[in-house]
C-alpha cells in the first residue's frame, strides 16, 4: 500500500521483527513538508528555467575527492548509480526529512538508495540535477598511486557481531527440444523453491526469466533465434503435486526431479526447424546478484478491471501481458510506474484478491497473468489521479515484486492480531486469507476517520459470519451521533480490550498505517 509507513510484526515475548518494511526489512520514515514542497512543486520547479545543478549546463566528471567537499546542506552533492547529482534543491522536497538525505551526500549513496526505494527513478526525478559522471579514482601519478594512501591500505571494517554472510548460490541452466518445443530447466541446488520465486517476461524473441533464491535472484535473459508464440509451462518443485491448466500456460510441482528444479517449456512457431542453438545472450543472462541490487524490471499492463469500494478507494486489476507470468508471494508488493509531465512516477502498492470472503481461492487463480490492488485515491496527489482517470484497456506499467517476508513464520503461531488504520488493511488482506487456511485465529482492529471510510466492511462482517476463527472490531475517530462501534483513537484501553490474554496462546502482532499510528500502538 502506498501511503503507509509498513508494517510491524510483533510475535509475543520474542520482542520486535519487521516482516515487511518497505525493503529488506527497513522501515522508511516520512515528515511533514512545508507548504509548496510536494512531489507535484517538485515537477514544476524542474520544469522551471532554474539552473538546479548548479553547473550551467556543463556536465562534468567527478572525483571523489571532489565530490566530498559537497558534504553540507546547503552544497550537497550525491552518486547515485554512477552519476552525481547537486540534491541541495531537493532537501526541502524529500519525504524522508533532510536527516535522511543528508546520510547520503558527499559520497556514493546507490547501496543506501537501493536498501530503501530501490524502485524509485532517481535519474528521473532529479534529471535537473545532474552534475556529471563520477570518476572515484583521482589522476593516477607516476608511481602507480590513486593519491589516497589511505584508502590504498585502508582494512575492510569488521563485521558486527552475530552478522552472518550470505552464501551465493551457482545455479546452471540446460535446454532441449522436441518437434513442438523447447524446454530451459534452471537448477538452483535451493531447498523450497516455489512458483511464486519464479518471474517469467517472454516477448516475442526475448526471454527474461528471474528466479529468487533467499536473498539473491538468478536471471537468464535471451534472445531466440526461432520465435516463440506460445508460453507453456513453469515447473518447479516442492513436497506435493499441483496442477494448473489454462488456455496458454500450465503450472506443476513435481517432487519426482531434483529439488530446486525450475522448468520454462515453450511452443515452437515453426515445428518442422531444429534448433541449433538456445539464442543470443543479452545483458545480465546467467547470472546471480543481491536481490536489493538489482534492477526492477517493467512490463506494459492493461486495466481490464475497475471497482470503487468507498467514495474514495479503488481495486484495480491489471493483466500481465501475454508472455508475462508473476505469482506475488504473501506479504510482497509491485510497482507502478507512470510518466507525468517528463517524470517517471513510482509507488509501491500491496496486492489483494478480489474477494476477502472467498477461502478456497489464492494467488493462483490468475495464474500469475494478472495483478489486483486497493488504492486510495488522493486529489491533490500526482499518480493516483491519473489512476483514478484511467479507462479499461488503458495501460500503466508494473515491476516486479519486492520484499522479504516469508508466509512460513505463521506455523509457530495459534493467533494473528492486526491493527490497521484506513487503507493500511491492504497489505494484511491475503495474509488474513492465508492464516485462516491455516487454522489460525485472526482478530482485526480497524481504525478509520469516518463511517464511509471503512474499507470492505460488509465483506468483512459476511467473513466474521461465516467463520469462527475471524473476527472483526471497528474503530472512529470521528463518528457521528448514531454509531453504534467503538469511537476514539488508537489508545492502550482499546487495545486491552481487544488482545486475547491467555497464556497459552502464540500471538503474532501486525500494525500497518501512517507512521503516527504505527508509533502510537507499538507504545
Amino acid at each position: 500500500m502506498a501511503g503507509s509507513s509498513g508494517w510491524l510484526g510483533i510475535p509475543k515475548a520474542l520482542g520486535v521483527v519487521s516482516p515487511q518494511q518497505r525493503e529488506s526489512g527497513l522501515q522508511r520514515n516520512k515528515v511533514a513538508l512545508k507548504p509548496g514542497r510536494s512531489l507535484m512543486d517538485w515537477i514544476r520547479l524542474t520544469h522551471s528555467s532554474q539552473d538546479l545543478a548548479g553547473t550551467k549546463g556543463q556536465i562534468q566528471d567527478v572525483t571523489e575527492e571532489e565530490l566530498r567537499k559537497h558534504n553540507k546542506a546547503d552544497d550537497a552533492w550525491m552518486v547515485l548509480k554512477g552519476k552525481v547529482f547537486n540534491v541541495t534543491p531537493y532537501m526541502e522536497f524529500h519525504p524522508g526529512g533532510e536527516e535522511e538525505l543528508m546520510r547520503g551526500v558527499g559520497k556514493d549513496a546507490t547501496d543506501l538508495f537501493n536498501s530503501i526505494h530501490r524502485w524509485v527513478n532517481a535519474e528521473s526525478m532529479l534529471q535537473k540535477c545532474l552534475v556529471g559522471k563520477y570518476r572515484p579514482l583521482s589522476p593516477v601519478s607516476r608511481s602507480g598511486s590513486s593519491g589516497h594512501e589511505g584508502d590504498k591500505f585502508r582494512k575492510p571494517e569488521p563485521l558486527g557481531k552475530g552478522t552472518s554472510i550470505a552464501v551465493k548460490p551457482k545455479p546452471r541452466y540446460d535446454w532441449s527440444e522436441d518437434e513442438t518445443t523447447v524446454s530451459l530447466v534452471i537448477h538452483t541446488t535451493i531447498n523450497n523453491i516455489r512458483t511464486e520465486h519464479v518471474i517469467i517476461d517472454l516477448d516475442e524473441t526475448e526471454l527474461l526469466i528471474s528466479v529468487r533464491l533467499k536473498q539473491f535472484t538468478y536471471q537468464l535473459h535471451l534472445v531466440f533465434l526461432t520465435i516463440v508464440v506460445e508460453f507453456l509451462a513453469v515447473t518447479n518443485v516442492q513436497v506435493n503435486i499441483y496442477r494448473l491448466l489454462v488456455k496458454f500456460c500450465y503450472c506443476t510441482v513435481n517432487a519426482k526431479q531434483p529439488r530446486g528444479t525450475v522448468e520454462v517449456v515453450m511452443v515452437k512457431e515453426d515445428p518442422e526447424i531444429p534448433w541449433s542453438d538456445i539464442g543470443t545472450p543479452l545483458t545480465g543472462h546467467d547470472s546471480c546478484t543481491e536481490t536489493q541490487n538489482k534492477d526492477i524490471h517493467y512490463r506494459v499492463c492493461e486495466l481490464s478491471q475497475r471497482t470503487q469500494l468507498t467514495h474514495d478507494c479503488y481495486l484495480f486489476t491489471f493483466s500481465f501481458p501475454l508472455g508475462t507470468r508473476m505469482w506475488i508471494p504473501v506479504g510482497h508488493h509491485v510497482h507502478l510506474k507512470q510518466n507525468i509531465k517528463d517524470m517517471d512516477i513510482v509507488r509501491s502498492y500491496t496486492p489483494v484478491l478480489p474477494s476477502i470472503t472467498d477461502l478456497e481461492s489464492d494467488e493462483t487463480e490468475t495464474n500469475g497473468e494478472s495483478v489486483t490492488l486497493m488504492i486510495k485515491i488522493y486529489p491533490e496527489g500526482v499518480l493516483t489521479p491519473q489512476l483514478k482517470s484511467l479507462e479499461i484497456g488503458d495501460s500503466v506499467e508494473v515491476g516486479d515484486y519486492t520484499g522479504d517476508f516469508d508466509d512460513k513464520i505463521l506455523s509457530r503461531y495459534s493467533h494473528l492480531a492486526l491493527f490497521a488504520a484506513g487503507t493500511g488493511i491492504t497489505p494484511m488482506i491475503r495474509l488474513i486469507q492465508l492464516s485462516l487456511k491455516e487454522g489460525i485465529h485472526v482478530q482485526l482492529m480497524l481504525f478509520n476517520k469516518k463511517e464511509h471510510d471503512i474499507v470492505w466492511r460488509n465483506n468483512f462482517d459476511e467473513l466474521a459470519r461465516s467463520c469462527s476463527r475471524f473476527e472483526v472490531t471497528y474503530v472512529l475517530s470521528e463518528p457521528h451521533d448514531n454509531w453504534p462501534g467503538m469511537r476514539g483513537r488508537v489508545r492502550p484501553h482499546i487495545i486491552e480490550k481487544f488482545l486475547p490474554t491467555r497464556d497459552n496462546i502464540k500471538l503474532f502482532m501486525c500494525i500497518c498505517g501512517p507512521n503516527p499510528f504505527t508509533k502510537t500502538t507499538m507504545k
